[in-house]
């Protein structure tokens, strides 16, 4: 490996990452052949030699592809050989792939690249699954898919450069293109883009070369069936920028931070210089799928976006306050449309009101969305509206009363009661809708790259059908595309294959353990879904606490208030948020430094034992039918199949950490209330070496599978990760820790600092 490679960074990096770097560039790590091969009744062994033919030259890469897959699964290529696999460019009615599967041989009819992409990888998905070269015997019709899916990069930085090496390598395009995606988006700085004859202080002096590496990696996503699609980011300007001072009436209000301006959308100088900047943009078609406009809290700036100060009427801008939110933007955003579809009709406009709770004028007790529809009922028809299908949904829990689902949740399948009114008011206005989703992680805990609650996943991929979309995004960034079970599963729930959610996951079991093994893995996602019933959004966290450090997590009785600071620099770290926007001085810098553990009880710290107690045990349940499953796993799957046990049982861990955590945080501060002398004191002290002792158990193994998959604990983006090097760490303080308390149990002594 490169000793400039991003990934030997150490902030992010340990010397495993070769491992990261195979689950990344492995286009065919699901395959897995399992001899002898045996075909059912209604199935055609292929044979283990094939012939393989492609009039279309341009399409070759595709064959290759399927002939590498055939390598992986043992079979043989000759120009004589009996199984013929035909791959041939031909008007298919409705557009899409045909394939038609005979004794003789495949034959493969497609409208276009990307049908023969998405035929080629459904063939090699088919055998995959049952580990041999065996198809089902007939046709398989694959229209054109009823909504785009869309991902993007695990290795993508803060705000991404196209021309990374690493980020977008031609395996990785490939393997998106393998579990069905039709494209991946990035996350830009539009002011790192610009070149314009409207407000000409913005240029920025690379625009040319930026332009260039975005076509050039366009170029790449098409050669492997893929669109690039763009989010714009429009950071809020210093008070001072040159072309606020050069054109005043284009300054609107103070965003994010009193000493940042926005662009007022209702300048008719602000909304030319967007259409411009967008045309420039659109220059890279024909890959360019869409251009997605973050329009709520953050993201592509306005004088609605985190306004400070908060005005009663939201902005502090006067021009737009006049206004309102829906007459201010509307006009803007329509511009914006219109410039996109002029310059590229096949490219979508995305609107995504993201925190779009920031504008609501009046909340009625409850918010009615207001200013939502308004929108909405004003925007071009020819945009998009995005919704996250469980944001803002209400909840209430036992002990902790009314509530929301902020953000990216699993335990709530949806869609919520906000998406239900917009997506109604979209229809009615004659817009398309997109759905925002995550595929394999989940607010409830960040910290993992996959939790498998596998029946979960399954029902939000149905509730995203019955919505009807016309896009998905599958993740947002903070934790991008990786061949999880739950990616596959998404694969194979997704139109137009109308696999049902039991007969999906069947196949990502068999896939995974082996026939055999199917059914206690199933028995194993059905525990774990039902024990995520009671891990609430509510209790989750981003950036700091048990559910981001689990077995690294310490626990504390004062020793991080020390002069010096008592654990090492890996425990603390800048706010994540600063990742997008902070330049490296302020990343460095040692005042902005936070800690990533807790020191207090986590809020609602007794309905949060209880939950999470309840989850916990149903999470033991499901690890006794999984390890059943992977007892009789077959040899060659067992590597990766111990790899997804390993993944489930951390998941447990960091459940039982957190569980750990908040009690043992109760009995220390019960413990401070309590008379040295009395019974009491002995009892607690008593109780917390028996937590201290089971934790160490159980952070042991921690970090026998961290050392093992240093990707668990993989945090790229926003460097949120934890290491094998934290857990031993956090084992030495908490074996210290131990003795202390066993020694104050023995001597009849206080606890101390």
């Amino acid at each position: 490996m490169q000793k400039n490679h991003p990934f030997n960074n150490p902030l992010y990096g340990d010397e495993r990452n070769p491992q990261i770097l195979r689950m990344a560039q492995d286009v065919h790590a699901f395959a897995s052949p399992l001899k002898p091969f045996r075909a059912l009744s209604g199935e055609i062994l292929c044979g283990e030699s094939w012939r393989l033919e492609c009039p279309n030259r341009a399409w070759r890469h595709c064959l290759n592809d399927f002939a590498g897959f055939l390598d992986r699964m043992g079979c043989a290529r000759s120009s004589r050989a009996a199984t013929r696999l035909r791959l041939a460019k031909q008007a298919v009615p409705g557009g899409g792939a045909v394939i038609d599967v005979a004794p003789a041989g495949i034959d493969i009819a497609c409208t276009d690249l990307h049908g023969a992409w998405r035929a080629i990888v459904r063939l090699e998905h088919e055998m995959a699954w049952r580990h041999a070269p065996i198809l089902p015997a007939g046709r398989i019709v694959l229209p054109p898919p009823a909504a785009e899916r869309i991902t993007t990069s695990l290795f993508a930085a803060g705000l991404e450069d196209p021309a990374d090496p690493h980020a977008y390598t031609a395996p990785y395009l490939r393997s998106m293109a393998h579990y069905g995606y039709d494209g991946f988006f990035l996350y830009i700085n539009l002011w790192d883009y610009t070149a314009s004859r409207i407000l000409p202080e913005m240029n920025a002096p690379r625009a040319g070369q930026k332009l260039a590496a975005l076509a050039a990696l366009a170029g790449r996503a098409e050669a492997a069936g893929l669109k690039i699609y763009l989010l714009p980011a429009a950071p809020g300007l210093p008070a001072d920028h040159p072309a606020l001072q050069a054109h005043p009436a284009a300054a609107g209000g103070t965003v994010g931070s009193a000493r940042r301006r926005a662009l007022c959308p209702c300048a008719p100088a602000v909304r030319a210089f967007y259409a411009e900047q967008l045309e420039r943009l659109c220059s890279i078609r024909p890959a360019l799928g869409g251009l997605i406009f973050i329009i709520g809290g953050e993201g592509f700036r306005h004088c609605y976006s985190t306004p400070i100060p908060r005005t009663e009427r939201v902005t502090n801008c006067p021009r737009c306050a006049r206004r309102g939110p829906a007459k201010a933007l509307a006009p803007m955003f329509n511009a914006m449309t219109a410039a996109i579809r002029r310059a590229a009709p096949e490219t979508r406009a995305v609107y995504w009101p993201y925190s779009s709770i920031i504008w609501q004028v009046k909340s009625h007790g409850a918010y009615r969305w207001e200013e939502d529809l308004a929108l909405i009922r004003q925007l071009d028809r020819r945009a998009v509206w995005m919704l996250e299908i469980e944001k803002d949904a209400p909840a209430s829990i036992a002990g902790v009363g009314p509530t929301q689902v902020y953000d990216y949740s699993i335990q709530y399948i949806g869609p919520s009661p906000k998406f239900k009114l917009e997506r109604q008011a979209a229809r009615r206005r004659g817009l398309p809708i997109a759905v925002k989703t995550e595929t394999t992680q989940t607010i409830e805990l960040f910290a993992l790259p996959y939790i498998p609650v596998m029946g979960r996943w399954a029902a939000r991929r149905e509730a995203i059908r019955r919505t009807a979309p016309a896009l998905i995004m599958d993740t947002w960034r903070l934790n991008g595309f990786w061949q999880a079970p739950s990616v596959e599963l998404a694969y194979w729930q997704a139109e137009p294959h109308n696999f049902t959610p039991d007969r999906a996951l069947r196949r990502v079991a068999c896939r995974l353990y082996g026939a055999r093994a199917a059914d206690a893995a199933l028995r194993a996602w059905s525990d774990f879904s039902a024990a995520w019933e009671t891990s609430h959004a509510r209790y989750g966290t981003y950036w700091d606490g048990p559910l981001v450090l689990g077995p690294a997590h310490p626990f504390d009785i004062g020793t991080a208030f020390l002069s010096r600071p008592f654990y090492s620099p890996a425990f603390y770290h800048p706010s994540p948020a600063m990742r997008e926007h902070g330049n490296e001085a302020a990343l460095r810098d040692p005042w902005r430094l936070r800690p990533k553990f807790h020191l207090m009880p986590g809020r609602w710290a007794r309905a949060r034992r209880r939950d999470f107690g309840r989850a916990a045990a149903r999470w033991r349940k499901g690890m006794l039918h999984l390890r059943r499953a992977l007892d009789c796993t077959p040899r060659p799957l067992y590597q990766r199949a111990r790899d997804d046990y390993e993944m489930a049982e951390m998941v447990g861990i960091f459940l039982e950490a957190d569980l750990a955590f908040n009690t043992f945080a109760w009995q220390r501060d019960m413990l401070n209330q309590t008379y040295v002398t009395s019974p009491a004191y002995r009892r607690r002290l008593r109780e917390i070496a028996a937590i201290l002792e089971a934790d160490l158990v159980r952070s042991r193994r921690g970090l026998e599978i961290a050392e093992r998959q240093p990707f668990i604990g993989w945090g790229y983006t926003f460097g949120t990760r934890f290491t094998a090097a934290m857990i031993a760490e956090k084992i030495k303080k908490t074996e210290g820790l131990l003795a202390k308390v066993k020694t104050c149990i023995a001597g009849k002594t206080a606890l101390l600092v």
